[in-house]
């Protein structure tokens, strides 16, 4: 349960919300402050809520700008002159088809194949 503050008999909402939270992960914002009001007796609106759990994700170190460069810096990728160019997405994909036939060998030819049938 949350703890109080020093000195006082107030419950620190911040700590409730994130408890809340993690006992109701799937939870909305909205429906998160309106059950806070009904079990705890708090006024808390669905952005002060928001407000709360992003500063939580900030000190973990999951900003919203740090996803979004990730997703920025994935560069088209050579693979070799032959080919064309293929991003890190995509080498992945791959990868998880390879992984899933058995073997480069058995990609190469399920992708030879779907070739023919593509012709």
């Amino acid at each position: 349960m949350a703890r109080t503050a020093k000195g006082s008999e107030s419950v620190n909402k911040s700590q409730i919300i994130r408890e809340a939270k993690a006992a109701n992960p799937k939870m909305k914002t909205g429906a998160l402050a309106a059950l806070l009001a009904e079990q705890h007796g708090l006024t808390v609106t669905p952005q002060f809520v928001s407000t709360v759990l992003s500063q939580a994700k900030r000190k973990k170190g999951i900003s919203r700008g740090a996803r979004a460069k990730a997703d920025k810096s994935v560069k088209a990728v050579r693979v070799s002159s032959k080919s064309p160019s293929v991003t890190m997405d995509q080498l992945k994909i791959a990868k998880k088809l390879v992984t899933q036939l058995g073997g480069i060998e058995k990609a190469k030819a399920a992708v030879q194949m779907l070739a023919e049938i593509l012709e």
